[in-house]
């Protein structure tokens, strides 16, 4: 199949709304940190936030095992979510500073409520968005890993741009103390700015949708093990068995050998994966958001955060890809993105209580 570059740039800026929303909200912690009644522990309410919001998935994984017959539109169904993220993106760049009285202390409940409508979609794109892409040329699935990545880069070039976390040393009653230098434009631009690039994710997707490109292996890939179907390729004839195509030859198909890419990845290997998968998102959605403040922000984002991010995603890549191959591919990606909301769950509830009940980090002095 001839690769369209039309295709592959509408691909990789669809890919780059995955997490564009959540990682917005991190990118501007050194502002919020400051600006917030939370202070230093706002990473890690946020993490413990953002992982409630991943019940999404396990509702569609449910869905999955106990519904296995029930085939949605899927992509009317990313539409609606590319909306919700819209919405949640657009009140966030609005009401991002509100707080609220809850019990003893003041809290950022709009922060808190919007980030939880953005983790959501994120979330659910791991085993929504990463299927629909199995019906794509092999090639296309990487330009999405591409996008996936700009998700995270995206954010932090608007950060850089904007100055966060710029400071000088000045004395100060003999004491060196930071002076923090104003950014070059307000949170309340920097999330209006990641809104507008959603809607652009969103007319990237329908242009996608409407090129047709996705029928390219649709005979192949269209049922396989996942709840969240093209309702419109369901019984189609090209999405029949070839069983059903040519009843003459029922004998010779049924004691056909066992298709060579599906034994490729089987048992403890496939496992393996998923497990692999599992760890490297616990790092860079649970463990390192909940103490980049800690870690980070004295010395900027400039030195350890973005590099780590950086071979995070490769390493996301690499075992998503293999994880492509053979003839299961929408199945293998749907539990993908299962196990890496699991990682990304486990992550944050391990790092919670360390951060907030524990009290193992402290802040560095940051002069």
């Amino acid at each position: 199949m001839e690769i369209s570059i039309w295709t592959f740039i509408l691909v990789v800026v669809f890919g780059s709304c995955s997490w564009l929303g959540t990682n917005s909200v991190w990118m501007e912690l050194p502002l919020l940190t400051s600006h917030l009644p939370e202070g230093w522990n706002l990473p890690s309410y946020l993490a413990a936030d953002v992982q409630i919001a991943c019940a999404g998935p396990l509702l569609v994984s449910l869905l999955h095992r106990l519904c296995p017959s029930i085939s949605l539109p899927r992509a009317p169904i990313i539409i609606g979510f590319i909306v919700l993220a819209c919405l949640c993106q657009i009140s966030l760049s609005i009401w991002w500073d509100v707080v609220a009285r809850v019990g003893s202390g003041n809290f950022s409940v709009c922060l808190y409520a919007f980030l939880f409508g953005l983790a959501f979609v994120d979330s659910v794109s791991n085993v929504l968005f990463l299927p629909f892409m199995a019906q794509y040329n092999p090639t296309y699935l990487n330009a999405y890993f591409v996008g996936m990545g700009l998700s995270a880069l995206i954010p932090s070039l608007l950060s850089l741009a904007q100055g966060t976390a710029n400071y000088k040393c000045v004395e100060l009653d003999g004491k060196l103390v930071p002076d923090y230098l104003p950014p070059r434009f307000h949170v309340s631009a920097f999330f209006f700015i990641v809104f507008c690039w959603t809607c652009i994710t969103g007319v990237a997707f329908i242009l996608l949708y409407r090129s047709g490109a996705h029928n390219a292996l649709e005979e192949e890939r269209v049922n396989e093990g996942t709840p969240l179907n093209d309702k419109e390729s369901v019984g189609s004839p090209s999405s029949k068995s070839q069983e059903e195509r040519d009843p003459t030859t029922d004998t010779e198909v049924a004691t056909s050998s066992p298709r060579q890419g599906d034994s490729a990845l089987m048992g403890p290997s496939y496992i393996f994966l998923l497990l692999c998968t599992a760890l490297v998102n616990a790092q860079m959605n649970g463990i390192i958001p909940s103490i980049q403040s800690y870690a980070a922000l004295p010395y900027s984002r400039i030195t350890a955060v973005i590099l780590a991010a950086a071979f995070h995603s490769y390493l996301r890549v690499v075992f998503a890809s293999l994880l492509r191959e053979g003839e299961q591919s929408a199945s293998r990606l749907f539990w993908c993105g299962v196990f890496i909301q699991i990682g990304s769950f486990f992550g944050s509830v391990i790092m919670f209580p360390l951060v907030n009940i524990f009290k193992l980090f402290t802040p560095a002095p940051p002069c």
